[in-house]
């Protein structure tokens, strides 16, 4: 076997009696630093250095996982752990993980991480992706953060309670601060089927603030992924033209006369590209910047309200609301459709328009293929402005 060994003890004999297969080998390292940082809130941290002889035993986790917190869950399907910080390289390397431990002692750690394995091995933890919407006002985004309220954390404290067990969701995409979802979807494994998926909606949205609500939760394949199984993403954008204090809230109120025409010209143009380079946040995680659009275009509702609706494969960070941004100064009269076409195809993010608000974007779809559900339940997708929409 591969691998080091820093406190000495020879792994097979750490996993003997749990049925963990050789080609597994973990180092288990006290971080006492990283304990000493978190507190009385971590009660116990180690590190964990995961080793596989054979890589092509997990290719295709390391194909779709980008980082070894996504490779670490895709393996173990841990919910009684979760994952603080994470680098290095896929499982095939060597690389490190903190995990924090919920429990009070650490006997028994050992034997329950092997049975939590060998759950996995088994087929015993089950999979459910949770719908839902929420408005993202008074969050920093659906990503967890330190000290800072977000969508992911909210969820996780209410079902972690709700299910007697510590839970961790991973969701779709990562909506910025601001940002509303009108149909959202995230995944978590528990180590006993819900039985009552209704219910325990029932008691979530009681549960959770107002401005987050659960629409169901569903069983799923073992190897579903809410962000990497999605196939589409659709965003959609509202612009209303004149005061409103009851949408404010959800839409750009803005109130400059806008050529719609000219913006659907626009919108037509992106449908010709592939690299969206020019409205890409600069220093971003993205492999790359390629994406390939579906749909692109302006509707008029029968109140004036304008409605930005475009589909995906994939979103690059913030560049919905720059296209929205850059569109709408076409709408205006600062470019012309062949100056937007100039900026798409120069790949550069300076010549692009400042993003639009926050508040006026929606994720208002997710769509994956149909082998992901145990039985096809998805619910459709709400509508904010119901006029403008098609």
């Amino acid at each position: 076997m591969r691998g080091r060994n820093p406190i000495g003890f020879r792994p097979r004999f750490l996993w003997s009696g749990v049925g963990v297969p050789d080609f597994i080998i973990f180092d288990i390292v006290l971080n006492r630093l990283r304990l000493g940082k978190l507190g009385t809130s971590a009660r116990f941290l180690s590190a964990f250095t995961i080793f596989a002889e054979d890589g092509r035993r997990f290719g295709n986790l390391c194909v779709q996982a980008r980082t070894i917190a996504l490779t670490f869950h895709y393996l173990c399907r841990v919910s009684w752990v979760r994952i603080l910080f994470a680098n290095g390289d896929p499982i095939s390397r060597d690389s490190r993980l903190g995990i924090e431990r919920f429990g009070t002692s650490r006997l028994g750690f050992l034997p329950k991480c092997g049975d939590c394995l060998q759950d996995v091995i088994n087929g015993k933890t089950m999979r459910y992706f949770i719908e839902l919407r929420y408005n993202g006002g008074a969050y920093c985004g659906w990503q967890r953060q330190p000290d800072m309220p977000s969508v992911q954390q909210t969820i996780e404290g209410a079902i972690s309670t709700l299910l007697r067990e510590p839970i961790l969701l991973t969701g779709a995409g990562r909506t910025d601060t601001g940002v509303n979802a009108s149909y959202y979807v995230a995944h978590f494994d528990t180590s006993s089927p819900v039985a009552d998926p209704e219910q325990v909606v029932f008691k979530l949205n009681h549960m959770l603030p107002g401005d987050i609500a659960v629409s169901r939760i569903v069983p799923v394949a073992a190897d579903a992924h809410a962000r990497f199984s999605a196939r589409e993403r659709e965003y959609r954008y509202y612009i209303e033209p004149r005061k409103n204090p009851f949408t404010r809230a959800a839409s750009w109120q803005y109130y400059v006369p806008l050529d719609v025409a000219a913006m659907n010209r626009a919108a037509d143009v992106l449908m010709e590209y592939e690299d969206f380079t020019s409205f890409a946040k600069l220093n971003s995680d993205n492999k790359t910047n390629i994406c390939h659009l579906k749909r692109a275009d302006w509707t008029v509702g029968r109140d004036g309200t304008l409605c930005f609706t475009i589909r995906a494969d994939r979103f690059l960070r913030n560049m919905v609301r720059a296209i929205v941004g850059t569109l709408v100064d076409v709408g205006r009269g600062r470019y012309t459709v062949e100056q937007f076409r100039d900026i798409v195809a120069s790949r550069d993010l300076s010549r692009s328009s400042a993003g639009a608000p926050a508040q006026g974007l929606f994720l208002s779809d997710v769509l994956y293929p149909p082998e992901v559900f145990v039985r096809e339940t998805r619910l459709p997708a709400l509508r904010y402005f119901s006029s403008v929409e098609k």
